[in-house]
């Protein structure tokens, strides 16, 4: 995690989960000036959570988790900023474990997908997805 940029994705596992070996998908962000959990201009993630809703944890929550990868959808600066700018627009959204398109409502997958898509990047998914499906994208660079 020491290399994570705001715009980069944060996949974490514990161990393998129904849906595949990854438990959760988090963007990279700046926490704003109003975060709340996360220190104002330190790297944070949006995090998701059925009792939270989406909203900014400190990249740290997840130092202690046995596996973490973060992974890069653009070389370029100024489109991961966009990407993060993008994830920071879902904050306060209802969190549901099954998001349909167009709805107001948002989990991890949803939000990172909608991010990356905001700024022209096509990680060839829509609507809800596992974490893995996500992980297996082409749209990685890394």
């Amino acid at each position: 995690m020491a290399g994570a940029e705001p715009g980069d994705v944060l996949f974490v596992s514990r161990g393998h989960v129904a849906w595949g070996a990854w438990s959760h998908v988090a963007v990279v962000v700046e926490a704003p000036a109003d975060a709340v959990w996360a220190e104002p201009g330190s790297l944070a993630v949006l995090d998701a959570s059925i009792h939270d809703g989406m909203y900014y944890s400190p990249l740290e929550a997840y130092a202690g988790w046995p596996r973490v990868v973060v992974r890069r959808a653009s070389d370029d600066p100024a489109v991961r900023r966009r990407i993060a700018d993008a994830a920071i627009g879902h904050r306060d959204r209802i969190f549901a474990g099954v998001a349909r398109d167009g709805s107001p409502y948002s989990n991890c997958t949803t939000s990172a997908i909608a991010s990356l898509a905001s700024v022209g990047l096509d990680p060839g998914l829509s609507g809800w997805r596992t974490p893995d499906e996500l992980f297996r994208s082409p749209v990685w660079v890394d």
